[in-house]
């Protein structure tokens, strides 16, 4: 067959003597001969059955002499068949008939079995394979992957005869087929690789390629100048010859150098440590001859990002076994002629550990990091890093999708894919730039370290803001880089004991590093700054460490520490990460040495525009600032602040914030310029005066009442008066305030002064306030005052209620009538503080008081319920009796288009949601919307722009004084990113809220939905009315919390059937006490509706001149008739209109009154209302209601509740009639939208 195949194979047209099928076939049947076939297991079980069968017919004699016969037959058919096959691998493995069907050979089986063969060790079956493999490839050449296949298997043979007999057909081919079809780079590569092989033969056949392939080129690199070193048995000698001449190609041919590389790293990882070496010292040449190249976004080119790429993943794979091989593909890389590799790789190494964000990629990216260090561009290594450590840099890399491989990079043979070689971990931890760029810098900070003086405070700054890190890699590396600079710059440079701290003392401070002392280690939420952390100053654990670390390096960096103060609060005022600014200040605090100008126009410049914010993280950053700017106050000579009358004028403008945390430290701000500076010397009120920024929004009214509204909240009340009594004994001036100053200091203390006679004892401060504003009296000639008081601290006072009437009789006549208005709203604002016994004692006040005093007063009687607010909140509480007793004092109040909002704001308090607060943001109101504590500010959007306002003016002054004419600052717009630390802000609470649903928050209830929805109408009706909103917050307008409701509700169920007939049958009080026992619907059913809500309770009347102001409510005249009811005016006649400051609003006396019950009854009558419209399918509920009603026509009793007491059927009534006249309804009663706003606009004109 083997003879007959080649004979036909040397005429003109073969397939007429055999065609394919024949040949095919003829393969086909020999396979099973040869002893190579794929089913070689199966074949020789049959022949083992077959040859067991003829011996088993032979006498055991001849058996022998049979078997021996056998094998030989075997092994001569085995060889002529191998033969003949070889013999038939001389033709197409393709062919496509007549009528288009294409038949083939089994290309795949084909090789394999021809790897068979090579993997023998009988140099005769060597010589067949070979043979075959050549005919496959001479007479295929339309598929050059037969060829690579060869060149593939030159690569990863395994066994060094199957290597040769591989090499040695590639190079037949080659050098007789030149016009085979095969890149040029690939087989340059192959030539190369083999150059380092252990066998003389192969490496001289590379050589002999090698030249004709260049040949081919029209090159000529004169590697035969090494052909006798090449063809040396000395492996140093052919080694040293094989690297001579790979440099030698590269030079003409390093335009193929990235297809090469590329070619290399397909097998690089399936080869033995020893062909690997090989392959690194081939390919060392060629890539010292490469140029990285970036594209227009700025990442690498496609060939560029291949290379580095692929090398990344050697390092991946090799650099622990090859460690020394690793390091030089990388130096080779960087110490080429093309100086910008260097940068290329450290952007390309830092992109991605940014974007994969993972700490396995970070390792790797620091071995080649030192890797480049070690290089000629070591120093500039350091310096990039270096830059990239700024406040900006510091911001968390955003979480993103890898960013994929460059499209064309197909035309390459291998491009390494990252995440199969490094998988991503699931918990992935992103790192910023400047985090990324300190720990690439940790081990580059060994000596030999090339470190300029003026680098190292930056270290220590970031070093320190990274110490507490939520993440181990960034925190534990951040306190390696310290230990690393310790023994490099300091310990190394000194002696033993000539230094103080001693070497024996720093080397202590290392081991307390290493161990984490609890002295010098702080953790992440450690005065964290969160606004409910009373406690904002530092670490104590910080400033042992910033000493020490101080002290440390002041022996070879004198001076450090001011270096280090400046950038602290460089970092502080421009980084963009919240934490880490906090973190800055605090630094600051520790270190500070000096201020100037331009340190405090950077914090002014921050303040202006984080000061008086909702948000809480904004507030923690402002808390920060102000607590700095105390410290600074505190340190500071007197000579010294004075030339700063920035931080006075700072004082007083925050001291106006909305936020009680921020006014806290303002106040204490104040303090410590109190302590520092004599208000009462001449000199210095003048220099402080001149101080004044001219930009200044407002009127300033003196240091004194900017104090005021300290008194309203239990947190700041002990604070406010402290300050208070230091500010009454300074003389009256422009920045102190006027003589009304002792009339409210007084009032300040006077619920103090109460509470300590109800102890039994008078507290020694108590008494010696009481002695200081007896003083203060004395001097402004207050005698009675002055009397009255000393007698208190002197205890000569029997009771507090002989001593209650007694000042007030003396502040009445100092002061009253003139500041009657302004005491009134200094008391009423008492009520909003949460402390019991001051709420209290100032209604104890108020009961004697108000009698004192004119409440037909232009400006007492035209504020309507908004002056009697925080009496009218108090009557949902445990206060509620002592609430009525100041409204029994109260007689008649003039209505104002602005009462129907005061009432809706008297309802909401320190739960009341976001949407509401925001709604009355810019209302005009005397009091506001009062926290917890019971800080309340009124319309807190007006006093957040007057306060930044005032600050941004302070910052101008600090620019006028050092002569420049910038507008802003470079730093003071600069945002907040959101740190990455899952639990750090927030309370437990705020986050559980925020990450459940609203399905899971609102638990099914409809009403939480339509109170949303309503919300959401008010907002966009009162927009049209109302000013813009200035954008300070970022909450929904939607958002609406149930406790404003549940507020109402309790109101409107609870206290108001109480209130109404207590005001219906008399003014006293004692009525309220038995107002459970006495509530029965049969009293009620016949008695006419006078306390019912109509226009005639508000018609406009003139005021009788000589009525005299009476003590109790006015609510047992009844109400006018219809007849003199005016006519209804529309709803678009009192839109919801906001004021300004000014007095152009308010209503006079003469334009209505106002009568308290007719203000409170129907405003829960129209909650009830809009409540029933919301609710008219209960059915149930409404025929319990007419039947009740029908019981009471006919005169039967109703049975009585023994658990709720009855509501009056007059306000039941009128609340079934306002659910009928609104139809059907879809949930639970709106009480801020629906009841209020329509109820009012249906059922009352104030005016």
């Amino acid at each position: 067959m083997e003879e007959l195949f080649e004979g036909i194979n040397r005429t003109k047209d073969p397939s007429r003597w055999m065609t394919f099928e024949m040949r095919k076939s003829s393969f086909a049947l020999m396979e099973d001969w040869c002893g190579y076939s794929p089913n070689q297991v199966q074949i020789q079980h049959r022949e083992e059955i077959m040859k067991q069968s003829m011996i088993d017919r032979q006498t055991i004699g001849e058996r022998p002499t049979i078997n021996a016969a056998m094998e030989k037959e075997k092994n001569s058919l085995r060889t002529a068949a191998l033969s003949a096959m070889a013999a038939l691998c001389g033709g197409p493995i393709s062919v496509t008939t007549e009528s288009k069907a294409i038949l083939q050979f089994d290309l795949r089986r084909m090789l394999l079995w021809i790897d068979a063969i090579f993997s023998t060790e009988s140099d005769r079956m060597h010589v067949i394979g070979r043979r075959a493999l050549k005919n496959l490839i001479t007479h295929n050449k339309e598929y050059p992957y037969l060829l690579e296949h060869s060149i593939s298997r030159c690569y990863t043979a395994e066994v060094p005869k199957a290597l040769h007999s591989y090499f040695e057909v590639v190079t037949q081919v080659l050098l007789e087929h030149p016009d085979y079809l095969v890149p040029f780079w690939r087989t340059l590569g192959i030539g190369l690789y083999t150059l380092g092989s252990d066998q003389s033969e192969i490496r001289s056949k590379s050589t002999t390629v090698l030249r004709a392939l260049e040949e081919r080129q029209n090159r000529n690199s004169k590697i035969q100048d090494f052909d006798i070193s090449i063809s040396d048995k000395t492996k140093a000698v052919y080694k040293r010859a094989q690297f001579e001449i790979s440099m030698r190609l590269a030079k003409h041919h390093s335009d193929s150098a990235f297809l090469i590389f590329s070619e290399f790293t397909v097998y690089f990882k399936s080869l033995k440590p020893m062909a690997q070496q090989n392959m690194v010292a081939t390919i060392l040449p060629w890539i010292q001859t490469i140029k990285l190249q970036v594209d227009p976004n700025g990442g690498p080119t496609a060939q560029s990002y291949v290379l580095l790429a692929n090398l990344f993943e050697i390092t991946i794979k090799s650099s622990s076994a090859l460690h020394n091989e690793v390091q030089a593909l990388w130096q080779a890389l960087a110490t080429g002629p093309h100086a910008g590799n260097v940068q290329i790789i450290l952007d390309f190494n830092i992109s991605l550990c940014l974007d994969r964000r993972e700490q396995n990629f970070v390792e790797y990216a620091k071995q080649i990091v030192v890797f480049l260090s070690s290089t000629l561009a070591g120093v500039k290594v350091v310096e990039f890093l270096l830059m990239q450590i700024t406040p900006k840099a510091m911001i968390p890399n955003e979480k993103r999708e890898t960013p994929p491989t460059p499209p064309d990079t197909s035309a390459m043979p291998y491009v390494a894919e990252l995440s199969e070689a490094l998988p991503v971990g699931a918990k992935q931890a992103g790192f910023s730039l400047g985090q990324l760029s300190l720990i690439l810098l940790v081990d580059l900070m060994v000596a030999p370290v090339h470190l300029l003086a003026e680098s190292v405070p930056l270290l220590l700054q970031v070093v320190t803001v990274l110490w507490d890190h939520y993440t181990p890699l960034v925190q534990d590396q951040a306190r390696e880089m310290l230990i690393h600079l310790i023994h490099e710059l300091v310990i190394s440079r000194i002696d033993d004991e000539t230094t103080v701290p001693s070497k024996r003392e720093i080397e202590d401070l290392i081991e307390a590093i290493r161990r984490h002392d609890s002295k010098i280690v702080w953790a992440y939420g450690d005065s964290n700054g969160k606004v409910d952390d009373r406690d904002n100053k530092v670490p104590t654990a910080m400033e042992n460490f910033a000493t020490q670390v101080v002290n440390t390096f002041e022996v070879t960096y004198p001076g450090i520490k001011e270096q280090w103060g400046k950038l602290s609060l460089t970092w502080a005022t421009s980084c963009p990460v919240r934490h880490l600014a906090c973190r800055s200040f605090q630094i600051f605090r520790c270190i500070l040495t000096s201020l100037d100008q331009t340190m405090l126009a950077d914090m002014l410049a921050r303040l202006s525009n984080t000061i008086a914010d909702e948000d809480a993280e904004i507030q923690t950053f402002s808390m920060e600032i102000l607590t700095t700017l105390k410290t600074l106050i505190s340190k500071l000579e007197p000579k010294d602040l004075i030339t700063f009358p920035q931080l006075f004028w700072t004082a007083c403008a925050c001291l106006d914030t909305i936020n009680e945390l921020e006014f806290m430290e303002s106040l204490g701000m104040l303090d410590e310029l109190l302590l520092k500076l004599d208000l009462s010397d001449a000199m210095v009120v003048m220099m402080l005066s001149e101080g004044q920024p001219p930009k200044w929004d407002g009127n300033f009214e003196g240091l004194q009442p900017l104090v005021y509204k300290g008194l309203r909240s239990s947190s700041c009340l002990d604070q406010t008066l402290v300050t208070l009594n230091k500010l009454v004994q300074i003389p009256s001036g422009d920045l102190v305030g006027n003589d009304n100053r002792l009339l409210f200091a007084i009032l300040a203390n006077f619920p103090s002064f109460l509470h300590s006679m109800d102890q039994g004892v008078i507290d020694p401060a108590i008494a010696a306030n009481a002695r200081i504003l007896a003083e203060v009296a004395d001097s402004q000639a207050c005698g009675t005052i002055s009397v009255t008081l000393g007698s208190f601290a002197a205890s000569r006072y029997r009771t507090s209620k002989d001593f209650l009437s007694q000042l007030i009789a003396a502040l009445r006549d100092n002061f009253f009538p003139r500041w009657s208005f302004q005491a009134l709203k200094f008391l009423m604002g008492f009520l909003t503080n949460s402390l019991p016994w001051f709420k209290v004692n100032t209604m104890r006040i108020l009961c004697v008081f108000i009698p004192e005093i004119d409440m037909r007063l232009p400006e007492i009687a035209s504020h309507g319920p908004d002056m009697i607010s925080p009496l009218l909140r108090l009557l949902q509480t445990e206060f509620c009796t002592q609430a009525l007793e100041v409204l029994d004092c109260i007689m008649t109040m003039t209505g104002t288009p602005m009462d129907d909002h005061h009432l809706r704001m008297s309802m909401a308090g320190g739960r009341s949601s976001n949407a509401i607060r925001k709604e009355y943001e810019r209302t005009q109101s005397l009091f506001g919307i009062p926290e917890d504590s019971g800080w309340s500010i009124p319309m807190p959007a007006k006093h957040a722009e007057t306060t930044r306002s005032n600050v941004h003016a302070a910052f101008y002054m600090c620019q006028n004084a050092e002569s420049t004419d910038h507008e802003a600052a470079p730093n003071a717009d600069v945002e907040f990113h959101v740190d990455e630390f899952q639990y750090g802000y927030f309370p437990l609470q705020d986050r559980a809220d925020t990450m459940m649903s609203d399905e899971v928050r609102t638990d099914g209830n409809i009403g939480d939905l339509v109170n949303k929805l309503d919300s959401l109408d008010d907002f966009f009706e009162d927009s049209l009315q109302s000013p813009p909103s200035d954008g300070r917050s970022s909450r929904t307008v939607t958002e609406f919390g149930g406790e404003f409701e549940s507020g109402a509700e309790l109101y409107d169920e609870q206290t108001l059937p109480i209130l109404t007939q207590s005001l219906g049958r008399t003014s006293s009080t004692t009525s309220f006490q038995n107002g459970f026992a006495d509530m029965r619907p049969g009293l009620m059913s016949r008695q006419p509706s006078f306390n019912s809500m109509n226009p005639g309770a508000f018609s406009k009347q003139p005021a009788s001149a000589n009525r005299r102001s009476m003590h109790s409510r006015s609510v047992t005249s009844p109400s006018a008739p219809s007849s003199h009811q005016p006519d209804f005016m529309s709803d678009d006649d009192y839109a919801a209109e906001v004021f300004s400051d000014g007095e152009e609003g308010r209503v006079t006396p003469g334009e209505g009154g106002f009568f308290l019950e007719n203000m409170i009854r129907p405003l829960a009558q129209q909650t009830r209302s809009g409540m029933r419209r919301l609710t008219g399918g209960r059915t149930r509920e409404s025929e319990r209601l007419r039947e009740q009603v029908r019981m009471e026509a006919r005169g039967v009793q109703v049975p009585k509740s023994p658990m709720v007491p009855k509501v009056p059927r007059e306000y039941l009534s009128q609340s079934r009639q306002g659910g009928q006249a609104a139809g059907k309804g879809v949930g639970v009663g709106d009480v801020e939208g629906v009841g209020f706003k329509s109820g009012f606009r249906r059922g009352c004109m104030f005016g």
